[in-house]
């Protein structure tokens, strides 16, 4: 129970097993089988992180995510407690991951997915491995930037642009998803509304 509590306190985030083993009192090989049996059951699943080697401090620890966000704050006992917006936040993230994983296996397209980020700097949100890299070239993707907020601040657009100007993949597209109604072009920056992004996700026109 105190396994399950910290997974849910620590959903949509880079998972640091020692830090899970010591808030739930048991070893870290305890803990990592924990893991194991709740990917196997297909309650939870990691996010593996990219590594491109083009910046120092590359985080390389995978992210857990949990199959619902509800789920994750029953687990963290948090059902009676005031909604915060870091919260929102991650299950924000966590619903747009489970749909980008559901159209995957709808549409039989089974690409990979991986998250980007620089500790201490910025992150992207998902990566979408559109084409495996081969020896004459290199991978193809699609960048996704998920922020809970009704106004996009172009500020945000810089992670996806600094990526695809200095990584070695090759960027196809870069998006935005927020909690606005209107959809918005900022630079090669495409920004939709949640619903939007949905539709075009399962109409099979984003990748």
């Amino acid at each position: 129970m105190r396994f399950l509590e910290a997974a849910g306190i620590y959903n949509a985030q880079v998972l640091n097993i020692e830090n899970v083993a010591r808030e739930a009192g048991v070893s870290r090989t305890t803990v990592d089988k924990y893991f194991q049996i709740l990917e196997e059951t297909l309650i939870g699943f990691r996010l593996p992180a990219l590594r491109e080697g083009i910046k120092k401090k590359e985080v390389q620890h995978p992210k857990f995510y949990l199959f619902d966000a509800g789920v994750a704050r029953a687990c963290a006992g948090q059902l009676g407690d005031e909604v915060d917006s870091v919260w929102r936040g991650f299950a924000l993230e966590t619903l747009i991951l489970n749909e980008l994983r559901a159209y995957n296996s709808y549409s039989e397209k089974n690409r990979l997915l991986f998250f980007y980020q620089i500790s201490g700097g910025y992150d992207i949100d998902f990566i979408i491995e559109t084409k495996k890299k081969t020896l004459t070239h290199p991978r193809q993707a699609v960048l996704i930037s998920v922020k809970y907020s009704k106004k996009w601040d172009s500020r945000w657009n810089l992670p996806l642009v600094d990526f695809k100007k200095n990584s070695k993949t090759k960027v196809t597209r870069m998006l935005g998803i927020y909690r606005g109604e209107l959809t918005l072009t900022q630079g090669e920056v495409t920004i939709y509304p949640i619903p939007i992004f949905l539709e075009k996700l399962f109409k099979g026109s984003l990748y």
